[in-house]
């Protein structure tokens, strides 16, 4: 991932891979009580998809974040969801 600046709203803009391939990041709704979320939007040549994550640990070397989860096979199918947990790496 390369970071490339930012856009007018203020979210960071990441080339992934073979340009034009574009992933904006943005919290949102974060405060004193809560994490908040984390939300990615990924777009290529074929359109665009947004991702959104629940915030449930902000550590100092980790980041823990749970999808709000999708219905794969409509809505009478099994609710997903998707937990990631991050390592922070650098200086």
């Amino acid at each position: 991932m390369n970071l490339l600046g930012v856009n007018p709203s203020g979210s960071d803009i990441w080339e992934y891979g073979t340009s034009p391939n574009f992933i904006y990041y943005r919290v949102l709704n974060n405060n004193t009580y809560n994490h908040g979320y984390l939300q990615f939007d990924y777009e290529n040549q074929t359109g665009s998809k947004t991702l959104t994550f629940h915030i449930e640990e902000d550590g100092i070397e980790s980041l823990q974040l749970q999808s709000t989860g999708s219905w794969v096979r409509g809505k009478f199918g099994e609710k997903q969801i998707l937990t990631l947990f991050w390592t922070r790496v650098g200086p």
